[in-house]
């Protein structure tokens, strides 16, 4: 996805109207993996991999949420554009 699916042009613009956070649990400590993955689920409803979720930061409503390699940029694009608030 980062390197396909990312930076296709349609999906460059459209993440370019977005502010990026990440979520990552495969570090060594296990204390703040499990701190992402209970944030994962809370967000998300889903302990999947790889999950994107479209929110608004400061309230956490979500808007949209997408599990797995989406690898059709058409696709994708579209799903993100589906979040934009």
């Amino acid at each position: 996805m980062e390197l396909n699916t990312f930076p296709a042009p349609a999906v460059a613009g459209t993440l370019g109207q977005m502010v990026e956070g990440r979520l990552h649990n495969d570090t060594k400590d296990s204390d703040a993996n499990d701190a992402v993955k209970a944030l994962q689920l809370r967000l998300a409803k889903t302990a999947s991999v790889p999950t994107y979720v479209i929110m608004d930061p400061k309230t956490e409503e979500v808007f949209a949420v997408k599990s797995g390699a989406e690898m059709d940029v058409n696709k994708f694009n579209a799903w993100l554009q589906s979040g934009l608030r």
